[in-house]
């Protein structure tokens, strides 16, 4: 098909939109660099009502762009959910991706894709196998993952049969913030950042750490925190907690003005990718996490540095902050290595292979 073509088709996304999770930072980063390249996109949200009830979707800003409609209800222990399906039949999109993971009401879902004409893709969120279950019985042309991982623990050979499947990596951010935000009276001090909404006990090996290299640096060490469900239960004059759920723009601009940026993420066995990592890595501060499933298929060394840091326990944790602290040289190449990755895995270049399958299904 010629490209012109391609570009007058109508896209239709079914997803999370504007909400504090990796589904939602997927389908943004997507949804925005195809509307900049002319497609008509029209985004099929949750409502608030149903979404906001899980603890992984909070609000970000209080308007959604005119292309999104909020028409169906993710599961409850209640309920399956449901899904409005004259929205959608009547919109006729040309392409349909369904950003899957495990809140959507995969019953009504499969239902919709046999009532629809349009090419049906499914990006792959689920961390395994017993969540793409639903697919056996839905229409769906292509199915897009992450990595190879989502490939061999993921889907079996009967999700895969007769699809297309492509590898597509998580996207990042194709801009760089444009200034540095520090909280007030924090100028010349070492600024450690943390965001989000993860349990308390993964904020533990970074306050212990820290708490242990207060003495190297006596009170020009600080962690500002910054999370969206209310402060973590520490005080201490060197800790600095806001409640707050920042725009991905002020969000760079806050890690930014930071020293070192630390991600807090707790170990599972389960096939996961850290959004965290993706949608902040293009700001110029380097990224400190544990060494777990959630970062295993970023490259690093033997030591753990490479795009990021990764660390194996807390003695491994200090050993690392200090470098980072003190050895300018270590710090310049784990930045080289981060806009490297970035760029080989903006949203641009994201979006381009994703009109590269728009291709071969129409």
């Amino acid at each position: 098909m010629l490209d012109d073509q391609i570009y007058m088709m109508k896209i239709g996304m079914i997803s999370r939109w504007n909400a504090t999770c990796g589904v939602s930072v997927h389908a943004e980063l997507l949804s925005k660099e195809l509307v900049k390249m002319g497609y008509d996109l029209c985004v099929f949200a949750p409502t608030l009502k149903s979404a906001m009830k899980d603890w992984h979707h909070k609000l970000i800003k209080k308007f959604d762009e005119p292309w999104v409609i909020r028409c169906y209800a993710e599961p409850d222990e209640n309920s399956a959910g449901w899904i409005n399906y004259k929205t959608i039949i009547e919109e006729e999109p040309d392409i349909l991706i369904i950003q899957s993971h495990i809140k959507l009401p995969v019953k009504s879902i499969s239902k919709l894709t046999h009532k629809l004409n349009s090419k049906i893709i499914a990006v792959v969120h689920n961390t395994c196998r017993e969540e793409v279950y639903w697919m056996l019985n839905a229409k769906i042309d292509a199915l897009v993952v992450f990595d190879k991982r989502y490939l061999t623990e993921v889907l079996n050979e009967k999700i895969k049969r007769n699809r297309l499947v492509k590898i597509i990596p998580y996207p990042c951010p194709n801009f760089t913030p444009q200034r540095k935000i520090r909280p007030p009276s924090t100028e010349g001090k070492i600024l450690f950042f943390s965001f989000g909404r993860q349990p308390s006990r993964e904020y533990s090996d970074f306050i212990k750490a820290l708490t242990a290299l207060r003495n190297r640096y006596s009170s020009n060490l600080l962690y500002w925190i910054v999370r969206s469900n209310g402060e973590l239960n520490v005080k201490s004059s060197w800790i600095l907690q806001f409640k707050e759920r920042p725009p991905l723009e002020k969000l760079l601009s806050y890690i930014s003005g930071s020293n070192v940026h630390l991600i807090p993420k707790g170990r599972t066995e389960k096939v996961v990718v850290s959004s965290t990592v993706y949608q902040t890595i293009v700001a110029p501060t380097p990224i400190v996490t544990p060494n777990t499933r959630y970062v295993e298929t970023i490259p690093t060394d033997n030591l753990g540095f490479g795009a990021i840091v990764k660390y194996h326990d807390i003695e491994d944790l200090k050993k690392k902050l200090i470098m980072l602290i003190e050895d300018e040289t270590v710090k310049r190449k784990i930045l080289a290595e981060a806009r490297e990755f970035a760029s080989k895995n903006s949203s641009t270049k994201v979006a381009r292979k994703f009109v590269d399958l728009f291709k071969q299904l129409i």
